[in-house]
């Protein structure tokens, strides 16, 4: 069960990242920017969270794509750590 959520939102995040790559080409050129970066999606994310608590119409939804950013930003400062070795 839990493979299957994580199967369904594989693609999603994928077309998320691609998007992120094609606007912006370089990611962070530093630990703290791509800390900065992490942290202005958390932002929106919980901005998105607590107006979908309070019932606001399409939070929910706005909320599931805060949620792939954030996700994408973590998988490029992966990345980028990754190549720092």
């Amino acid at each position: 069960m839990e493979d299957e959520k994580l199967l369904a939102v594989l693609p999603i995040l994928r077309r998320e990242y691609d998007a992120a790559v094609a606007k912006h080409p370089t990611f962070a050129m530093s630990h703290a920017e791509a800390v900065s970066l992490i942290a202005e999606e958390l932002g929106e994310l919980a901005r998105e969270l607590n107006d979908a608590w309070d019932c606001v119409p399409g939070a929910q939804e706005r909320a599931f794509v805060e949620a792939a950013h954030v996700a994408v930003a973590a998988i490029r400062t992966m990345q980028m750590l990754r190549s720092e070795k």
